[in-house]
């Protein structure tokens, strides 16, 4: 199973969290910053 993990940080600490997130599920995670996946979405 393959899960979206989208993350918003400046220092790093939520980037850090989130990873921590994506491994305690144990799934394969898409990590993206938020403003990296917002310019997917506005083009």
């Amino acid at each position: 199973m393959k899960i979206a993990v989208r993350y918003y940080t400046k220092t790093g600490n939520t980037k850090r969290l989130a990873k921590a997130v994506a491994e305690a599920v144990g799934a394969e995670a898409d990590m993206k910053a938020a403003a990296e996946f917002a310019r997917k979405i506005v083009g």
